[in-house]
């Protein structure tokens, strides 16, 4: 920080301008970056005239900017800025003052914004993201799903995002994805069944999802199963012709992949959507190609002893599926046919739909 301190109001640009210099001695070359520098950057935090770092709520609306980009403080009241490699290393920073700070020139009531330079590649981020999901799980545990109103839903989406974000910036190991897609598509089923939100707002949050999982390089088949969710939307909302194109898109990600267990899975429920889709629609006989697609990915699970349950319940769902679109067609025998293979006439017998 400066010995010279700044004084600055609710919203000031201001110029941070560093010296950068190299030498060389016995061979080996030292370079002064000070500040700024494709390994170094910026510490930014604000103190009270007591000299505590002001964190928290109390930062609400409180950010910086360089060269066009935003950076919010964390919850610990500082702001950690990685900069491009400048060698004429001058930066603009904006600054941006949350009104809760009440900053003014008085001396009891000044507040320091305090500048430093900190090495960010050695920073403990993976610590950092730990504390974040820690005070996240905290105020919005996945296990309370069910109990969440609309706002929390919104709340914990948001900072799983950030915390996604964090993540990817700084190259965490931690995992913050599985329970941001987790939240996303409780958030989408439960928006739809319980919230009755309308489907341009469920459509939107399905749109952060894919964006999120192409930015977190996603494998294609975790975006197919992305894409498949967001299909899910239109189907239960009775919009079969949307549903089918996204369908359509989450098919043609994994189809070309190798042949894997979770990828022939995922083609079989795309396909058995389509079907249902399909069916909707009355096309009829492309309702029957796709299940009988969806049949011959469900055939290559079979030696899998782990998967016998889940695999029987699809393959019982897609023959009670082709009854009942036989029937609708007046093709009484193939109807009765597909009705004994799905076990449709065992009073015992629940067969599972095609989700």
């Amino acid at each position: 920080p400066s010995d010279n301190p700044l004084y600055i109001g609710y919203n000031d640009i201001f110029d941070a301008v560093v010296n950068y210099s190299s030498t060389t001695q016995g061979g080996t070359t030292i370079t002064d970056t000070q500040f700024f520098d494709n390994k170094l950057g910026v510490q930014v935090y604000i103190k009270n005239n007591q000299g505590n770092v002001i964190s928290g709520t109390d930062l609400t609306g409180t950010y910086f900017s360089v060269d066009n980009t935003i950076y919010y403080p964390d919850i610990n009241g500082y702001t950690h800025i990685k900069l491009t490699d400048k060698k004429e290393a001058e930066s603009v920073i904006s600054f941006l003052a949350s009104k809760d700070l009440q900053l003014c020139s008085w001396p009891e009531y000044t507040y320091k914004l305090c500048i430093e330079s900190i090495d960010l590649e050695r920073e403990n981020y993976d610590s950092i993201l730990k504390q974040k999901l820690e005070t996240i799980r905290h105020n919005y545990s996945i296990l309370d799903l069910p109990k969440f109103t609309e706002n929390q839903y919104k709340r914990a989406v948001l900072l799983y995002e950030e915390a996604a974000l964090f993540a990817r910036r700084h190259d965490c190991s931690v995992t913050v994805l599985n329970e941001l897609f987790y939240i996303y598509f409780s958030y989408m089923e439960t928006g739809i069944t319980r919230f009755n939100i309308n489907i341009e707002y469920a459509v939107q949050v399905a749109e952060r999802m894919i964006y999120y999982k192409q930015i977190c390089d996603a494998t294609p088949l975790e975006l197919a199963i992305a894409y498949g969710e967001y299909a899910d939307l239109y189907y239960l909302k009775g919009l079969d012709s949307k549903a089918l194109e996204k369908y359509w898109t989450a098919l043609n990600l994994v189809i070309d992949e190798p042949q894997d267990t979770n990828r022939d899975d995922a083609i079989s429920r795309f396909y058995s959507m389509m079907g249902s889709c399909y069916r909707g629609l009355k096309y009829y006989d492309n309702a029957i190609e796709s299940f009988n697609k969806a049949l011959e990915y469900l055939d290559d699970l079979s030696f899998l002893d782990d998967w016998a349950q889940h695999r029987n319940n699809r393959i019982e769902g897609a023959y009670s599926s082709l009854a009942d679109i036989y029937e609708e067609m007046g093709n009484k025998e193939k109807a009765d046919y597909y009705h004994d293979l799905a076990g449709d006439n065992d009073p015992d017998h629940n067969s599972d739909s095609p989700f």
